[in-house]
């Protein structure tokens, strides 16, 4: 044979063998894959995470706030795509979540970004290749991830092949997954404590084949969620794991690995963050984060055990609101048509860190999640206005007016307990007709209307409302705000044991007790909804005296008629 011939086959014969080795050995590394092609270091949980997906046939894993859940799954799917897509029966990654919005903003963010990375690093790897430079940490990145993705994030190859996507399929459809069909199957469920069992069991369905894998992860917030319930009583079906906030490099090295670290001898002796780059440790949970929570909870709250150890909160008393309802709303789009909104008060009453909150509520129509188009059904939109801290009866006043003017706000409900009166006062002869004033007293006001054989007060009945609207799909929640999710996510109910069984709120008093703080957001976004009409039968309106008279009782035992529960507008 010519030698010539030969010394021309080899580099392309030897670069097929490199190529092969490589493909085998990232094939069950996925860490070694995200360093090498995408130029990202997994810590050690992440790490430890991504190589239980590798291991074991369903991974579940609880973390805390912060800690690179959505970027590990992003990698995971990008992994799972390039190792597998050019092999026999192909691959196909699925990933799906509580919420369409998030889907598309969270994981498939990251899934885009590190898409574009992979294209960035190719284009570096052929540059250095043609002008003959050392590849450096380039060497791997001899090929692009394949294909393209879309807006609504599906992955497909030029030729509309489709090789994944991300997309939280109908409550009502069963089976939703079962045309799902592939050698190898990733089937990724994100924010899992939104995810009802039915969908977790369609995961399992399409990831059967010994090939395939289930990976769930998830914020524990909810304990009776059914990720709740494979963490307490689990048979050995999965693999479970947890990621502590403190578990973040964000907490080791340097000399201040926090105290409760079991490493901490051998991490105290590294540099800060483990080494890792300012970039990777900036996209992480710190101190400052875990020392607000501290402030605003306690460390024995259900919030501070979830968001911050990664754990079930499993002594929480029954919640009003669950995660798989808040998604609903997350998912809401409500079309306002340029409505005047309420705005909802919730007024600070001590110097504990507190804050004067405002919400606004806009009245319009859904949008239907199909075509896009308005439909003929009443929702509602709410959103943050303000937040602050001051005492200052006169300038919270202020702040309110100036709010209720610049939004064009109609009707501004106030809690006027305590505080809240003398304010609403205030703020109801700056108004001068312009705008309603309503004091809201929350839960120690009894409405006329009231059904007592059903609700405690006044703010059982306004937060079953508001839980009503956001599971029917009627009320739009701005996604992006976490604060009024976490507040409402955490609101707990009662049903005393002797005597009508009615709803109760825990009340503000009760949450202090357990070290607690008030509600304020969601307070205040409970205030922005309730329905003015219900409680105003006769359409009254300012400048009018009273919506309805109601009888009063004298200590004597005798009574008087005075304004009604609207007489302040």
């Amino acid at each position: 044979m010519d030698n010539k011939y030969v010394r021309n086959l080899l580099p392309g014969v030897l670069g097929e063998l490199q190529k092969q080795n490589r493909t085998k050995l990232y094939f069950n590394n996925p860490v070694m894959w995200a360093t090498d092609h995408l130029g990202v270091t997994l810590w050690e949980k992440q790490a430890d995470a991504a190589m239980a997906v590798v291991q074991n046939k369903n991974t579940v894993v609880k973390a805390g706030h912060e800690v690179g859940k959505s970027f590990l799954a992003g990698v995971l799917i990008c992994w799972g795509i390039d190792t597998r897509w050019e092999l026999p029966g192909t691959c196909f990654v699925v990933s799906t979540d509580p919420s369409n919005k998030q889907i598309n903003a969270i994981v498939w963010r990251e899934v885009r970004r590190f898409h574009k990375v992979s294209n960035e690093r190719y284009v570096e790897y052929e540059r250095r290749v043609k002008l003959q430079m050392p590849l450096g940490e380039y060497a791997m990145n001899d090929h692009r991830l394949p294909g393209y993705i879309t807006a609504d994030a599906h992955w497909r190859l030029p030729d509309g092949i489709e090789l994944g996507y991300g997309a939280k399929p109908p409550d009502t459809k069963e089976d939703s997954m079962s045309g799902i069909h592939a050698r190898y199957v990733l089937a990724i469920g994100d924010e899992a404590v939104g995810l009802t069992q039915n969908l977790i069991e369609d995961l399992r369905s399409i990831t059967s084949n010994a090939t395939s894998r289930r990976f769930l992860i998830c914020n524990p917030t909810n304990p009776l969620s059914y990720v709740g319930q494979i963490f307490k009583t689990d048979n050995g079906t999965w693999k479970l794991q947890t990621i502590s906030v403190y578990d973040s490099p964000n907490f080791h090295g340097g000399g201040r690995c926090w105290h409760g670290c079991m490493r901490k001898r051998e991490h105290d002796a590294q540099e800060f963050g483990l080494g890792l780059s300012n970039e990777v440790l900036e996209t992480l949970v710190d101190w400052s984060y875990v020392e607000n929570m501290i402030t605003d909870y306690g460390p024995t709250h259900p919030t501070y055990i979830s968001r911050v150890l990664g754990e079930f909160a499993w002594d929480a008393g029954p919640t009003l609101i669950s995660p798989e309802e808040m998604a609903i709303a997350l998912d809401t789009e409500v079309d306002t048509l340029e409505s005047q909104p309420t705005l909802g008060v919730d007024v600070s009453r001590s110097e504990d860190g507190d804050k004067n909150t405002i919400y606004a509520c806009w009245r319009g129509f859904v949008v239907s999640p199909k075509t896009g188009l308005t439909t003929e059904i009443n929702g509602e939109r709410i959103r943050k206005v303000d937040s602050w801290n001051d005492k200052d009866a006169m300038k919270t006043a202020q702040r309110i007016h100036e709010a209720a003017m610049k939004m064009l706000a109609w009707l501004v409900y106030i809690d006027g307990s305590g505080l809240g009166g003398p304010i609403a006062d205030r703020v109801r002869e700056m108004a001068q007709g312009r705008y309603h004033v309503w004091d809201a007293i929350g839960g120690k006001t009894d409405m006329p209307e009231l059904d007592k054989d059903r609700y405690r007060n006044c703010r059982a009945k306004w937060y079953s409302d508001l839980r009503h609207k956001i599971a029917g799909g009627y009320m739009d929640i701005d996604h992006e705000d976490d604060k009024v999710q976490e507040e409402l996510l955490a609101i707990e109910t009662r049903f005393p044991l002797t005597g009508v069984q009615r709803l109760q709120i825990e009340g503000k008093e009760d949450m202090r007790k357990r070290g607690v703080r008030s509600p304020d957001f969601a307070d205040a976004c409970m205030y922005s909804q309730i329905d003015y009409d219900y409680y105003n039968p006769f359409g009254i309106r300012p400048g009018d005296k009273y919506a309805y008279e109601v009888e009063e009782p004298e200590d004597d035992g005798s009574t008087h008629r005075m304004g009604g529960y609207l007489a302040s507008i």
